[in-house]
């Protein structure tokens, strides 16, 4: 035991199965992790990964990328009908911020950055090894 409180010891443990560790904004990724909380998706939130992880990497093709504003992703996800409402991709972008799968910033002009917390080469894994097809320039498994 470690004297600190239940709530605090069970959180950590939880935080182990899933395959995170708590540091950095909330933990890192693991392909274990990834297909727990893929699973959990909605096929619109799925959809909505993707497109994100598509205009992101696509974007910016070396590993530490800027991001992307909501609104060129907001509208990436209405010409694909994955959302019909920004309400809708708002709740979706709540459910990858609260897995720390995306990070919020405001940019310089007052525009939401949003960014990938996810290693490329861990989503080319995870999706390799899950048999998930996808079609993203710069994401392939080493």
């Amino acid at each position: 035991t470690t004297f600190r409180s239940y709530t605090t010891e069970i959180l950590a443990n939880d935080l182990k199965a899933l395959g995170l560790s708590d540091v950095k904004h909330g933990g890192t990724h693991s392909v274990a992790s990834l297909r727990s909380i893929w699973k959990s998706l909605t096929p619109n939130a799925k959809s909505a990964f993707l497109q994100l992880i598509s205009l992101v990497l696509t974007d910016d093709a070396s590993a530490s990328s800027s991001g992307v504003t909501f609104w060129v992703w907001y509208r990436s996800c209405l010409d694909e009908f994955v959302v019909s409402s920004e309400l809708a991709l708002r709740q979706h972008l709540r459910e990858f911020t609260d897995h720390h799968m995306v990070s919020k910033k405001t940019g310089l002009d007052g525009a939401e950055i949003l960014t990938l917390n996810i290693d490329r080469h861990l989503l080319a894994e995870f999706f390799a090894q899950d048999d998930i097809n996808i079609n993203i320039p710069g994401l392939s498994p080493q």
